[in-house]
């Protein structure tokens, strides 16, 4: 018999765990036996229960910790109130309330018996039946239309948190977060996101907690289809606040990104439920409730196409439901449950031999994934570094090691079908990278790979270049005319073997028929269109060339044709006719801009913009920018001079925004990294270019692009960042420390409240620099922020405190000053690293220029008897520093004299003094101001 489970929260730790199992056996109130532990989750763990009477519950328990909390409790007695007003059959009915001997709140509740989808979802290998997705998503839309009635808003559905008992039901729990729209007062405060990333609408993950309604619900619904059908979940971060942030600034991709081979009508379904603007939903749950229906109809019928899921083990899984049936989803006899005892099963996958598929534990399975936690290990290090970096050279020689040890032990262990999430091996998946190489498998699959082996003979240059191939993304790094497979052919890789379909020739006879019809139709539309213009083209083609003819002809030839024009007359009309390469650039300009215009008015300007969008990516791919730009400027000009006002914003943005948006910008920027050069005739297309290209020039930017680019860069960021400041601060994380900080100081400049909350949430960053400075721009005034870097000094980590030095720095931090120089006269300065002393020297110069350098030159100038290292170390130090930063003749002076002491200084201590001296006194000539130019007494120079 399956474990009961009202609970979907699960894994409170091992000890907690401990603590609650140990409950087992309890009577509460002299009443309720709990016979088992059936989960455990951050607010309360649920027990199956026994009622003296015989009657059997599930008894859930507010944790201690939170039982004295009254805004805990009343969410956590909420439940109750909410699931009973809605009095829905998918609703867990609440029998009661109480509070145990401990002071511990207690709902008594309905006992399930079943599994949560979360975990059906998991043993069918995160790809469910999509006909068996729409029919537990029609019984949750059915509750939801109660629940909307009701004026109750879920606001966390999830599939841990829908439950199919044994009988086929589908229950809909934890309406503990749930909103009332008619509550006097709502429990979490706006700015609060309460729920899941990776099924929250857009406006939960911003907090707008005013603003939820109904559709906010579908969302979710949408999601949960998405990644139920799919395989994979939206917003799916490496970290729960970075899936937040997703959620709160990225839009959705369509589905059919991954899920082509979902039906067109399941598709629109969750690309319309995961609209950004909520009133691009679904109006109601009702509406979406019929789509799912008529889906689920179109399936049946056999006229919608059905996807192929491939598991990796036998799952059962519930029938089609219907509302007729009273929510059951399950036929009589069938099993909810997978078989303790799995016998090996026959897979076959398209364009494969049959095989037999192991079991999960297989050693050779096993094996296989070890080996691909490698090339997890060192796709990062590749995206971050290059190939040529020594962290990256050494993480693939240990790969590269790894796969000639196991593959010399087990030869035929690297034979993998490529799937488009996963690669499988014996019927299991034994690599399924995380984002943002989750691309790879599905770039493979879409450019007809179909099975991928290693063999043992691989070398390390294979292997090498095996790796940069999966990280290609075709649209963006190949030409148009090329995909992976003709990339990998072009290598010429002799030890991995592959198999490319024809992707167009998958699909059935049926399709491909289908597919014939529908061109023939389409090119006799096309013909009918053109039959009226074939005369005009003809016209034009003969006045071509009887005008050539005509200024061609000879004295001889003019005879043969009426139009032949005497020598004079034909010398008057060639000097007309004959147009300069410039002018017909001119002309072409014209007439773009001109149908553009025309195209906008008759509300046809996608067509125009979608041509300016294929052929700038392709003439940047082919190295030709310069070209782009100027095609840009000559039109963005006459653009303007033949309309005016919000007319012209409207229409050169969206012209800019296509030839510059999107991969063609990311073509422009990547093309620039190598082409500085082009760089200042691109800037004017920065200034102007619309916010929706944030993600691209935020890309562009970790990609370190050089000093001028990267200017222009924060520029745009700048001019953006007002709404976008949470995209802006996930962007800062793993940036370089002076450029994270110059993004931070750019989002409190906005000064918005949702700027506050991003530095606050920056404030708790594992980065020290990013938290430091998060601290330093939330402080409010220059005295709270040397306090804490004052306080940060104090840290036992150099690190910490060196990141604390250069914020002083950074932020003029003057009051700061006593307590640098207090450590630079403290007794161990001397012992401290060299990064460390040059740090607080740099400090105390930043801070004040006079009294820094006067207290390095005291440093510099202090000999001894004898030559002590460590002080010799800290002199040496000092007098770079000085010449780092000083631009003084005095120091230049006392940076000579030490240069020439002989006594108690060490050679390196002299050699950089008189260095440090050089720097100071070409730099503080620079400094002087030029000499005036002696004049005569009427003012005519001598």
């Amino acid at each position: 018999m399956p474990d009961p489970v009202n609970s979907p929260n699960q894994g409170a730790g091992p000890v907690k765990d401990a603590a609650f199992h140990a409950r087992v056996g309890q009577t509460i109130k002299g009443k309720w036996h709990l016979d088992g532990l059936l989960g455990v989750g951050g607010m309360a763990a649920v027990f199956a229960a026994s009622h003296r009477n015989g009657q059997r519950a599930a008894l859930k328990i507010l944790h201690i910790d939170f039982a004295r909390e009254k805004g805990v409790q009343d969410r956590f007695l909420r439940e109750a109130y909410v699931s009973n007003k809605i009095g829905h059959s998918a609703c867990v009915a609440v029998l009661d309330d109480d509070v145990t001997e401990l002071g511990e709140p207690f709902l008594i509740m309905e006992l399930l018996e079943g599994e949560t989808l979360r975990d059906l979802w998991k043993r069918a290998g995160k790809r469910v039946p999509v006909e068996h997705v729409l029919g537990i998503a029609e019984r949750i839309l059915d509750c939801l239309v109660a629940c909307h009635a009701s004026g109750v808003i879920h606001r966390d559905l999830k599939p841990a948190n829908i439950f199919i008992t044994n009988e086929s039901e589908v229950k809909v729990l934890d309406f503990g977060v749930a909103q009332l729209r008619d509550a006097a007062g709502e429990m979490t405060a706006t700015g609060t996101a309460l729920g899941t990333p990776a099924y929250m609408s857009p406006e939960q993950a911003m907090g707008l907690v005013d603003q939820l309604d109904g559709r906010t619900d579908l969302f979710s619904v949408g999601a949960m289809i998405h990644a139920l059908a799919t395989g994979k979940r939206i917003n799916h971060g490496r970290t729960e606040n970075e899936a937040l942030i997703m959620a709160a600034t990225t839009p959705v991709p369509s589905v059919a990104k991954i899920g082509a081979d979902l039906p067109i009508d399941v598709i629109a379904i969750i690309d319309r439920s995961l609209a950004w603007d909520r009133r691009n939903r679904f109006a109601d749950a009702k509406e979406m409730q019929a789509a799912v229906l008529a889906a689920l109809a179109a399936l049946a019928s056999g006229v919608a196409a059905r996807p192929e899921v491939h598991t990796s083990r036998p799952v059962s899984m519930p029938t089609i439901p219907s509302p007729s049936r009273g929510g059951s989803i399950r036929p009589p006899g069938a099993s909810i449950r997978p078989s303790t005892a799995l016998p090996p099963i026959i897979t076959h996958a398209p364009g494969s031999a049959v095989e037999v598929t192991a079991a999960e534990n297989d050693p050779r399975v096993v094996g296989l994934r070890d080996l691909f936690k490698q090339v997890d290990r060192l796709l990062p290090s590749v995206r971050q570094f290059g190939w040529d970096h020594p962290a990256t050279e050494r993480t693939l020689r240990t790969a590269f090691e790894a796969f000639a040890e196991a593959l010399g032990k087990e030869p035929a262990l690297a034979r993998m079908a490529v799937r488009p999430y996963s690669l499988l091996t014996l019927g299991q998946t034994v690599w399924e990278p995380g984002p943002p190489f989750d691309s790879i498998p599905y770039n493979l699959f879409a450019c007809g790979f179909r099975s991928l082996r290693i063999e043992p003979t691989i070398t390390i240059e294979e292997l090498r270049s095996v790796i940069t191939l999966m990280m290609l993304d075709p649209g963006r790094d190949l030409p148009p005319e090329d995909d992976m497979a003709a990339a990998f052919w072009e290598r010429g890789l002799q030890h991995v073997k592959y198999e490319v379909a024809d992707v167009f020739a998958e699909g059935d006879a049926t399709e491909r028929e289908a597919f014939y019809s529908e061109s023939d139709k389409i090119e006799e539309v096309a013909a009918a269109a053109s039959q009226s213009h074939v005369s005009r083209i003809e016209a034009k083609a003969m006045a071509v060339s009887t005008d050539r003819s005509a200024l061609r002809g000879s004295d001889e030839a003019r005879g043969a044709t009426p139009m032949a024009l005497e020598v004079v007359v034909r010398a008057v009309y060639a000097t007309q006719l004959e147009i300069p390469s410039e002018r017909w650039s001119e002309r072409f300009v014209d007439v773009l801009v001109e149908g553009y215009i025309d195209a906008a008015f008759c509300r046809d300007a996608a067509l125009v913009l979608a041509s300016m969008r294929r052929s700038s990516a392709d003439l940047v791919v082919a190295g030709r920018l310069p070209v782009v730009i100027a095609l840009w400027a000559a039109l963005t000009e006459r653009l303007g001079q033949r309309i005016s006002g919000n007319d012209f914003h409207k229409l050169s943005g969206a012209l800019t925004n296509a030839m510059f948006g999107a991969e063609a910008l990311e073509l422009a920027l990547t093309h620039l990294r190598t082409h500085a050069d082009q760089f200042p005739a691109f800037e004017p297309v920065l200034r102007v270019l619309s916010a929706r290209e944030l993600t691209v020039i935020l890309g562009a930017l970790r990609a370190g692009p050089d000093a001028a680019l990267r200017g222009a860069i924060l520029a745009y960021i700048e001019r953006v960042a007002a709404g976008n400041e949470v995209q802006i601060g996930a962007a800062a994380a793993g940036l370089d420390p002076e450029l994270a900080c110059q993004l931070m100081a750019l989002i409190a400049r906005v000064g918005s409240p949702a700027s506050k909350v991003v530095l606050a949430s920056m404030g708790e960053s594992e980065d020290m620099n990013v938290r430091l400075e998060a601290k330093v721009l939330s402080a409010g005034t220059p005295d709270l922020a040397n306090a804490e870097l004052v306080t940060t000094l104090e840290s036992s980590s150099a690190l910490l405190r060196m990141a604390a030095l250069r914020a002083m720095s950074r932020h003029a931090l003057r009051g700061a000053f006593p307590a640098v120089a207090r450590h630079v006269k403290a007794p161990n300065f001397n012992e401290l690293g060299t990064d460390e002393r040059r740090e607080l020297l740099r400090t105390l110069i930043t801070l004040s220029t006079d009294h820094g350098e006067a207290l390095l030159l005291e440093i510099v100038k202090k000999g001894g008897v004898f030559v002590s290292q460590s002080r010799e170390g800290t002199r040496v130090v000092a007098a770079e520093v000085l010449g780092e930063l000083s631009r003084s003749m005095i120091v230049n002076e006392a940076l000579r004299e030490v240069s020439q002491t002989r006594w108690g200084t060490s050679d390196d201590t002299r050699n950089a003094a008189l260095a440090a001296s050089s720097r100071v006194s070409a730099r503080a000539k620079e400094a002087l101001p030029a000499p005036s130019t002696p004049q005569n007494e009427g003012g005519a120079a001598k």
